[in-house]
């Protein structure tokens, strides 16, 4: 069986049965994990090395989906209480993908018409999907299905369901890297880009950022900011192309700090 190429992204399902991986090659790969992939490796003696072995080194895929025409750049496995038995996918064919992971097959090829660095659910209902585009630009939809027959509360992604857009802005003057909701407050949305900046939107406020901070060397060769992750409602901890990882303060003004 063919093995998946340079990686871009990768996700966990929630219960920690599955994992997933895609990128270069456009495909998106599906293993089982194994208990011990996620045990404390032993403690190893003073002054040795320590080398954790796991059974699912080296382990063929379970499966392989297919349709994505360029990179895949994100991937995010559905909440079982929102959208059961499915993961996301995004790429910069300027599509978000819904797979049915029980049949191994697309279910939603939403297009989106720009190419997508990343995407990000918000944290409550009713569900809303944010995108990050290789122009600056961050975009918010509304996701529309039909509730689930078997999960109460959950929906249903089928070719039935549909993303209107809800809103659009440009905070960035160069690619956005990654969009990112926070998980203790809808109403904040991260993203960073290539020309330095992280910006702090609220979906109800769509025409500009509430906040927006400098992180590392600005100028006419910014540092580059690839990665956020929300560590509070007012704190994150970002990533750039000078190798460092800052956590930037909101309430202090959003001064970095190492």
């Amino acid at each position: 069986m063919e093995r998946p190429q340079a990686l871009e992204a990768a996700a966990i399902s929630e219960d920690g049965t599955l994992l997933a991986a895609a990128g270069w090659d456009q495909d998106v790969w599906i293993w089982n994990s194994e208990p011990d992939l996620f045990a404390a490796p032993e403690a190893a003696g003073s002054g040795s090395k320590r080398k954790a072995v796991s059974s699912s080194e080296g382990k063929a895929p379970k499966f392989c989906l297919k349709g994505h025409t360029q990179v895949v750049t994100c991937l995010h496995f559905g909440e079982k209480a929102r959208f059961p038995y499915t993961l996301l996918s995004s790429s910069w064919d300027c599509s978000v993908r819904v797979w049915d992971i029980a049949a191994a097959s697309c279910v939603c090829n939403w297009a989106v018409a720009r190419a997508v660095t990343s995407f990000s659910l918000n944290p409550c209902m009713p569900p809303q999907l944010a995108t990050s585009h290789e122009d600056g630009h961050v975009s918010l939809w509304d996701v529309r299905a039909a509730p689930h027959l078997g999960v109460t509360g959950a929906l249903s992604l089928d070719a039935s369901s549909g993303l209107p857009l809800a809103a659009a802005q440009s905070p960035h003057k160069r690619l956005a890297s990654q969009v990112v909701w926070c998980p203790e407050d809808a109403h904040r949305i991260a993203s960073v880009g290539h020309d330095g900046r992280l910006c702090i939107l609220d979906p109800r406020s769509p025409k500009m950022p509430l906040q927006t901070v400098q992180v590392g060397t600005a100028g006419p060769v910014p540092t580059k900011v690839l990665c956020a992750a929300w560590l509070s409602r007012d704190e994150l901890a970002v990533g750039g192309s000078d190798g460092k990882v800052v956590r930037v303060s909101l309430s202090s003004g959003g001064q970095p700090s190492n």
